[in-house]
């Protein structure tokens, strides 16, 4: 999983967090249940793409997450996806079911005209209707 970041909620009253993990690309949600143990739950997943004319000619491109913070409200989470080269937002006002509600492309291995080709994406769709519509706080 390689966790990478943990981000707390900031309201003191809460113990709920957030942990970004880099090469798996998720995040998991953490917790007390009622006895006070910790559970962890992978709330956010993003896909590989399948590339050709990448690193060392690997096929599977991982987006690697990095950079998470949460918004001072606790209602907003964003990372950055490096390797694919976008920076997301997710509304987690539900912890448990975050839902992306923006992203913009800033860089990354997929660029236009660059020398990666994209052969399969399962985000592809969502990427293009979100993109217009990033908050950044």
């Amino acid at each position: 999983m390689m966790p990478l970041e943990i981000r707390f909620h900031h309201n003191p009253d809460s113990s709920h967090g957030f942990v970004g993990c880099a090469l798996s690309s998720t995040v998991f949600h953490f917790y007390p249940n009622p006895e006070g143990k910790f559970i962890a739950e992978k709330v956010i997943s993003v896909p590989p793409k399948k590339v050709e004319n990448w690193w060392v000619g690997l096929t599977q491109m991982p987006g690697v997450i990095t950079d998470i913070l949460l918004s001072m409200d606790d209602r907003y989470l964003y990372f950055s996806n490096w390797v694919h080269g976008d920076i997301r937002q997710y509304d987690v006002t539900d912890p448990f079911a975050p839902k992306l509600t923006g992203q913009v492309f800033l860089g990354g291995s997929i660029v236009k005209g660059g020398p990666v080709t994209v052969l399969e994406d399962e985000e592809l769709k969502v990427r293009h209707r979100l993109r217009r519509n990033f908050k950044l706080f």
